[in-house]
């Protein structure tokens, strides 16, 4: 949410934002030939009304290429955490 704002969810569906971003997410894959990360994010950024106030989103995306003949860690691989293909041990 924007500063001054707070982020909404519940229970049932979590984080209303979330839940925004994965409708998005589905929709794009299901109707695009061509889906991109900006038409997934435009659509997710639409503000979110709960209980009469507005939640506006914020979003920021960097997506980067990676070398195909990068060896890439896997979670089951790594003993801490993956980032972008990457083990960070704890």
């Amino acid at each position: 949410a924007e500063p001054g704002q707070s982020a909404w969810g519940n229970g049932q569906y979590g984080g209303f934002f979330t839940g925004a971003f994965l409708n998005s997410l589905k929709r794009e894959i299901r109707l695009s030939s061509n889906p991109s990360w900006d038409s997934i994010m435009k659509r997710a950024e639409a503000p979110i009304e709960v209980l009469g106030r507005i939640q506006n989103p914020q979003t920021f995306v960097s997506v980067n290429s990676i070398n195909a003949n990068t060896e890439l860690q896997t979670d089951n691989q790594c003993d801490g955490i993956v980032v972008n293909g990457k083990c960070y041990s704890n």
